[in-house]
């Protein structure tokens, strides 16, 4: 067998068996974390995800924005906002992903690149950071909403200069922004004038949300809540979020055309004039049973939380948009590979039959280990929804529970899902609910 043939299948397999181990342990201890969040055992989620980060460099990122959303359900805004903002300075500092695929995803893919937000994720940072400041009572709410409804416009102008259409669909503004910024400046008793425009805002941006027209008339007349009444907010974090599955997509024509000029900018080689479907990861939405958060409160009508802002559909829409520079990147990252591997050969004897065959295979095996990058934010919600509701000052129980959708009760029973809130007079108090699935399992007063 021809020396060099030999050598091509060994560091075939080599590739393989390097590209292959990569990181199943800390996939394994992420999918516990994960699953254990999802059935409230919040404790083992919490271990499971700490392992992640500590053993397993390329999850670790991923895994601490999946412990935020545990601190968060668990009681812990302090410490939800310390990794969330060590996630959210971390990010701002890496280069945008629609750059030249760096050396290190070029041998294998981006799985081996530090892990970089998805630009709904970036935008549900700073979402998230305001709730569990409201959570925290730490002041800085409304800063980390505007700093979400800032990204959220900065995503959009990147966008529309890179071409994208329809970008004011794709990147639409998100309700919860000036919803928090409404609700704390009405809290003021003076400045309903900002109040009534962030509800205005609410009610352009979320048409759907009904709360808002009650919200903007109640704000333009002045009136926070009657004389010896206050107001409860229940932010209600509803179903599973969009997941990553790995797909296949062709390499169309935009997509063949920034990976066109990427090559030309930064190498000699030229996009060959057929590709092969490059691997990619899809954004999907999974079904669960809860629709909105049932909450009872003795001497009021049952009450249900309302959908603000959908997280699930805000994914989809942004990476389908994106697609065309996923696929570019896998494009470049191919035909890279093609020609490292084709130069290989000419350099040691291209005229050589056996050494032509051992080049076609090493290049077959080394595409053959691309796979597309899996690794999101798993553990956010697919809608963040909010109730309020004015009751008279002090003490009242209640009692949280998922609701299908028709409304009914789930058959599967909410442990732990009733509190006791204090109202005080003229002013807010919040409460934080997760029904990620069937049940509530989480039930956080400030």
């Amino acid at each position: 067998m021809p020396r060099f043939p030999r050598n091509a299948a060994c560091l075939a397999a080599c590739l393989l068996v390097l590209l292959s181990a990569g990181c199943r342990s800390g996939w394994a201890t992420l999918e516990q974390g994960r699953g254990a969040y999802y059935a409230g055992d919040f404790q083992s989620a919490r271990t499971a995800l700490t392992a992640t980060i500590e053993q397993d460099r390329k999850l670790a990122d991923v895994a601490r924005l999946e412990l935020a959303v545990v601190e968060l359900a668990a009681g812990n805004p302090h410490a939800s906002d310390a990794l969330l903002r060590e996630c959210r300075d971390a990010f701002d500092q890496r280069d945008p992903p629609e750059v030249v695929p760096s050396a290190g995803s070029l041998i294998s893919d981006e799985r081996d690149m530090p892990y970089d937000a998805a630009s709904y994720e970036d935008v549900m940072i700073r979402s998230l950071l305001s709730i569990s400041s409201l959570m925290s009572d730490s002041g800085d709410a409304e800063s980390y909403a505007m700093q979400a409804q800032m990204r959220q416009l900065q995503l959009a102008q990147a966008a529309e200069e890179r071409g994208l259409e329809n970008v004011g669909e794709v990147y639409q503004p998100l309700a919860l922004a000036p919803y928090i910024r409404g609700m704390i400046r009405e809290a003021t008793h003076h400045d309903y004038d900002d109040a009534t425009r962030a509800y205005q805002l609410v009610a352009q941006w979320e048409p759907a949300f009904a709360p808002a027209q009650s919200d903007l008339l109640r704000a333009s007349q002045g009136t926070h809540s009657q004389p010896g009444h206050g107001v409860l907010y229940v932010f209600a974090l509803v179903g599973r979020g969009p997941q990553r599955v790995a797909d296949v997509a062709e390499a169309t024509g935009p997509a063949l055309l920034i990976a066109d000029r990427l090559v030309a900018a930064t190498t000699q080689y030229a996009i060959p004039p057929t590709l092969a479907p490059v691997p990619i990861p899809r954004v999907v939405v999974p079904g669960s049973a809860v629709a909105a958060v049932g909450i009872q409160i003795p001497g009021a009508p049952p009450l249900r939380t309302a959908p603000l802002t959908d997280v699930g559909s805000l994914a989809v829409r942004q990476i389908e948009a994106e697609m065309p520079w996923t696929v570019a990147r896998g494009v470049v990252r191919r035909v890279v590979k093609k020609a490292i591997v084709a130069t290989t050969v000419d350099s040691v004897g291209g005229d050589n039959a056996a050494l032509q065959l051992g080049g076609s295979l090493l290049g077959s095996v080394w595409e053959a280990t691309e796979k597309p990058d899996l690794r999101c934010w798993s553990l956010l919600p697919r809608e963040i929804q909010v109730l309020r509701v004015e009751l008279p000052a002090g003490k009242h129980r209640f009692s949280a529970a998922a609701l299908g959708d028709s409304g009914l009760r789930s058959a599967v029973r909410d442990p732990g899902a009733e509190a006791e809130v204090v109202i005080r007079d003229g002013a807010n108090s919040y409460v934080l609910v997760a029904a990620p699935e069937d049940r509530v399992t989480a039930v956080v007063l400030r």
